[in-house]
């Protein structure tokens, strides 16, 4: 195995010009051309261990998520992974499970690996605790906005997503529409009732919800909270659930009480996941580039390690209504089908 030295021999320079190489030091570029050609020549391969000992670096980056599981993390895990490993780093991904404690566990096993940098979409930690961590160790946050780490942020405007879902029912004639939110714990789900909310009150003659149920962002949650509302006799043309997953069941727990998908209740999700337009109907749905969600922040850790992010904020990532099946014209306002 070649050693540093016969590197340094080869390309007739100092040990320490080829460490500089290595680490991305400053050298010139003919000194720089002759070090990597004395590398490829001899199949030269730096110690890992040794570099992040005398740079205090390890070229490895951590990433929390709430689940391993589901089309929305897997398009945010592999766009942020192929980022990085463009640059000849690595991505270690935990789950945080979208419980404090599991969010707390997850950073700790990161930082214990000695990662440069962590990638955080957590659901559970305090602004607070984020802003504290911020000092340890360089982090980017995902899908979630505080003001403090503004440069350091990467997330969607969910108010105008769940604006843009629910200006499309009314515009299509629905006056009695329910939502099935989110866990109100969390930061999208409260934003995206805001949203519901506005849209609704923006019309002339203002309108009130339906009813609101809270879900938990899973199939089953969503089926759940349609059948609560069935139950309680609320009465309502077309429903807008908080994500796509929640559709799923929604529409699911509709047919079940012979109720048919669009004709008579319109559903829209939100996420648009790749299974949305394969769906009976296909579901029409808000867009969330989650797959730039994923690039931009795994740009932005980069730019991090390396000094260079500068920490003026990124403006919110632009939801896009994606208009398929499964709402059509409702034509009498007080004709509802539930």
């Amino acid at each position: 195995m070649s050693t540093i030295k016969q590197v340094a021999s080869q390309a007739g320079v100092a040990q320490s010009t080829v460490s500089r190489v290595l680490n991305g030091g400053s050298v010139s570029k003919r000194t720089q051309e002759r070090v990597l050609h004395a590398i490829e020549t001899l199949n030269f391969k730096p110690n890992t261990l040794a570099r992040s000992l005398a740079t205090n670096r390890t070229g490895t980056f951590g990433m929390v998520v709430g689940d391993l599981a589901g089309p929305f993390f897997g398009s945010l895990m592999q766009e942020a992974e192929a980022v990085i490993r463009q640059h000849d780093k690595l991505l270690i991904i935990a789950r945080g499970n979208s419980r404090a404690t599991g969010e707390r566990e997850a950073i700790e096993y990161l930082r214990e690996k000695r990662c440069d940098v962590l990638l955080l979409q957590v659901d559970e930690l305090t602004d607070a605790e984020l802003i504290a961590l911020s000092k340890d160790i360089p982090i980017v946050v995902m899908n979630r906005h505080i003001p403090e780490l503004a440069g350091q942020c990467v997330y969607l405007d969910n108010q105008l997503g769940a604006e843009l879902a629910t200006s499309l029912l009314i515009e299509r004639g629905h006056r009695h529409i329910a939502h099935l939110s989110g866990p109100m714990t969390r930061r999208d789900s409260q934003q995206r009732v805001a949203g519901f909310h506005a849209a609704l009150a923006r019309q002339p003659h203002p309108l009130e919800p339906a009813a609101i149920v809270e879900g938990d962002y899973q199939v089953e949650g969503g089926y759940a909270a349609t059948c609560k509302l069935l139950a309680d006799g609320v009465r309502f043309s077309a429903l807008f659930s908080a994500n796509d997953n929640m559709a799923i069941g929604a529409i699911e727990a509709l047919r079940e009480h012979n109720l048919r998908v669009p004709d008579d209740v319109s559903v829209i999700g939100f996420d648009d996941v790749f299974f949305a337009r394969h769906l009976t109907p296909k579901l029409t749905t808000i867009e969330y580039p989650v797959a730039e969600l994923g690039r931009i922040a795994a740009e932005r850790a980069l730019k991090l390690m390396d000094g260079t992010l500068e920490p003026t904020g990124l403006a919110p990532l632009a939801p896009r209504l994606i208009t398929r099946e499964s709402v059509i014209n409702h034509q009498d306002a007080d004709d509802t089908h539930i």
